[in-house]
């Protein structure tokens, strides 16, 4: 199913980790863009003066972002030949932040999400970034709980992402049943 969700004609990855595994809690490191050389219709003999390549992270617990960071450019640098010069620009450093299924505020929700939908939620991890969670977390000293309310077709990020109205409402009703739950603890 994932294949054909991806259009890959085979999954690779880190060797002793399951799919869900990899895709849910082990660390990344993804090429998002690149860019050099001719790329215009028609063959070129060329070999480009300057390439391009945009990359980010997923940071698991116990890594800290400028390390990686660090680790990543080291490698970029001992990879490029003595002939090519190597600039890194980081763009943006956020910590991993994972909350664990045996928080209060985890089963919370589960309730909220449970009244909503009249089933119990199913767990799942998402592996990605947004820089605010991990950084309330360690400010705050406490965990950051992140819901999702898209489907994993509805192309998130992406300039045609979509969101079902009933997904909206029924979001609306888990997250003000979730802030009385907390208040009320």
């Amino acid at each position: 199913m994932v294949r054909t969700a991806v259009g890959a004609r085979d999954l690779a990855g880190e060797p002793g980790f399951s799919l869900i595994e990899r895709l849910w809690t082990r660390p990344t490191l993804d090429v998002n863009g690149l860019s050099g050389g001719f790329a215009g219709e028609g063959a070129k003999t060329i070999i480009p003066g300057r390439a391009r390549a945009k990359l980010s992270a997923r940071l698991v617990p116990d890594q800290q972002p400028r390390e990686i960071a660090g680790l990543v450019e080291a490698a970029l640098r001992a990879a490029a030949p003595p002939t090519v010069d190597v600039d890194v620009q980081v763009l943006g450093l956020a910590p991993p932040a994972v909350v664990s299924l045996d928080h209060p505020a985890v089963a919370m929700a589960a309730e909220a999400l449970e009244a909503a939908w009249g089933r119990a939620p199913v767990y799942q991890r998402g592996g990605g970034t947004i820089p605010a969670v991990g950084g309330l977390s360690d400010r705050l000293g406490i965990p950051t709980l992140m819901l999702g309310f898209g489907l994993p077709t509805s192309n998130a990020h992406a300039p045609n992402e979509w969101l079902l109205l009933d997904n909206f409402t029924r979001g609306t009703e888990v997250v003000v049943r979730l802030w009385h739950r907390l208040a009320d603890s």
